[in-house]
């Protein structure tokens, strides 16, 4: 792995946003199939009307609620203000909406990435050998770091690598949605995500 390739960025300062795994937090699934999931996350389709959800487990609403399709992800009010407070860029939100039987939950937005960059590249990436995933498997070949060309990046505060479903953040994001403690999110480290082979 040749790190001058990725010498321009700090990947040390570049965040994956997630699901958290708070207990009991609602997930939800839309009540109708969503033909461009991916477009949506990408804000090349603004629907027409509010994209109908449903929650399928759970019982708290947390500010980040996971959906049945990857690329949707559905935020809360208080999220949308840190990212409005902060200024931050390459992001955006589509109307959604969000209910229980009997109840409807209010607050709740698509959220949509403008910011983009280059693919994620595996050969930037640290080959590694990751532990077996139980006590009596075996070793696995991993790649440490989830990298891009610097130069394919906008350099938006939110955006989406090309052919993927996957949203980055920069530090300042992370450290604003941290300190407003918005919750049910997960943040990982680019340089530090580990994966396996297949």
């Amino acid at each position: 792995m040749d790190s001058s390739n990725r010498s321009e960025i700090d990947f040390d300062r570049l965040l994956a946003l997630e699901e958290g795994d708070k207990p009991r937090a609602i997930r939800a699934r839309s009540v109708e199939s969503i033909r461009q999931p991916v477009a949506l996350l990408l804000a090349d389709v603004v629907p027409p009307e509010p994209v109908a959800h449903e929650v399928t487990e759970g019982r708290v609403a947390y500010d980040f609620v996971g959906t049945e399709y990857v690329a949707i992800k559905l935020i809360s009010d208080r999220f949308v203000e840190v990212l409005n407070t902060g200024g931050f860029t390459g992001w955006a939100t589509f109307p959604v909406t969000l209910a229980k039987p009997g109840e409807a939950i209010e607050g709740y937005h698509g959220l949509a990435v403008r910011g983009r960059s280059g693919p994620i590249d595996d050969s930037l990436s640290e080959q590694i050998v990751l532990p077996p995933p139980v006590p009596t498997g075996r070793a696995r070949s991993g790649l440490r770091g989830r990298y891009f060309a610097p130069e394919s990046w906008d350099g938006s505060d939110v955006f989406v690598p090309r052919d993927s479903g996957w949203v980055f953040m920069t530090e300042a994001v992370a450290s604003a949605l941290r300190e407003e403690e918005v919750t049910n999110i997960g943040l990982e480290v680019l340089s530090t995500m580990e994966r396996p082979v297949y």
